[in-house]
């Protein structure tokens, strides 16, 4: 059993990140297009540095 390790995003992870937030994103405008914009994101990349670099919003990778 390979073992996972968790710990605190950094700037580094944003590609990563950005790829699953597109992911979640796409399930609800598939299901839901008249309220989420397709090929869209819930945070700018902008946004995630702030989030990323805010220790009152820790934000964890696996």
């Amino acid at each position: 059993m390979q073992e996972i390790k968790i710990r605190k995003a950094k700037e580094t992870d944003i590609k990563s990140i950005d790829k699953l937030l597109f992911e979640v994103h796409k399930v609800h405008s598939d299901v839901r297009p008249d309220l989420f914009k397709q090929g869209a994101k819930k945070y700018t990349d902008e946004e995630l540095i702030a989030i990323i670099n805010n220790d009152k919003t820790p934000v964890f990778v696996a």
